[in-house]
């Protein structure tokens, strides 16, 4: 993975938070003081880190020089005595790309077009290019925000929409193939066995992706869901909420969770087929128990 610099342009040293963690790009706060160690556990909002510390001129001179790799999770702190500068820096024999964050009074003031690209990946993606409910005005300014610090908004969208594997493709047209709907109880589902998944090389992220794109888009449904049973005597789950029924309430009677629009589960220890029906019973149950009060309260 790429390593993180961490630069303070201060005498103390502070860690800060940074907008992706919170509600607002660069409205940061201090989470932990650094104490002069070499090592340090941090902690940016609730994400650990393990940072080295280059707080004099040959530590930073230093830097990641020689490193071919660094762990998930780990980075390096620089401090710097002046303000207001943003200092260039030079580290011989480095190995790995890296990406740089700059803290200024306990707040981030700037962070590398990589940084934005990657955040705005998170945002769109969780976001669904900006069309999911819920998404407002802040998370608008969030993404202006993030394409004036260098984010590439298209590259983004790109790889996520219009770059998609071939068996991933393929999975779609099974799990399509499967579809059912249920008029009386406002839903659509699909399943798909093992057999099948194995065959399309298990392709990563299908059971989401595939709820996300036709779980919820279907006319005169509330919900829909994507069963996949990705190792044998294992199915997974993915609800995606239409209109606002609260899918999180199937998953949690089926030991899952999540939230409104979106939320997962798995039933382990049946075969395909039983498992499938366990997951219909309990999801016309609530669903039943849900329309017969939206009814009576009308």
């Amino acid at each position: 993975m790429r390593g993180i610099l961490f630069p303070l342009l201060g005498t103390a040293l502070f860690i800060a938070l940074l907008g992706v963690f919170g509600a607002k790009l660069g409205n940061g706060r201090i989470v932990n003081p650094l104490a002069e160690e070499p090592k340090k556990d941090i902690t940016v909002g609730t994400i650990p880190l393990k940072v080295s510390l280059a707080d004099d001129e040959l530590e930073r001179k230093e830097g990641l020089s020689g490193k071919s790799s660094l762990p998930e999770g780990e980075g390096m702190l620089f401090s710097f005595d002046r303000q207001n500068i943003y200092p260039s820096f030079w580290m011989r024999e480095m190995l790995i790309p890296i990406d740089i964050i700059w803290i200024e009074g306990g707040k981030v003031t700037k962070i590398d077009k990589n940084i934005a690209s990657s955040l705005m990946a998170g945002v769109i993606g969780d976001t669904g290019a900006f069309r999911f409910p819920g998404v407002g005005v802040e998370t608008m300014k969030i993404g202006i925000e993030l394409m004036k610090l260098g984010a590439d908004k298209d590259n983004v969208v790109f790889n996520i929409y219009q770059t998609i594997p071939f068996n991933l493709i393929k999975f779609y047209g099974e799990a399509l193939s499967r579809v059912e709907i249920d008029k009386k109880n406002k839903f659509v589902w699909t399943s798909v066995p093992y057999e099948v998944y194995s065959k399309l090389s298990k392709p990563e992220s299908a059971r989401e992706s595939t709820s996300s794109l036709f779980a919820q888009i279907v006319e005169d449904t509330e919900f829909g869901f994507v069963m996949v049973e990705q190792e044998k005597g294992k199915l997974l789950i993915s609800f995606r909420s239409r209109t606002g029924f609260d899918t999180s309430k199937i998953a949690q009677k089926l030991g899952g969770g999540g939230h409104i629009y979106a939320s997962g589960a798995k039933v382990e220890g049946l075969p395909f087929e039983k498992a499938v029906a366990r997951v219909l019973k309990v999801v016309r149950s609530y669903a039943k128990e849900y329309l017969d009060k939206q009814k009576s309260s009308k």
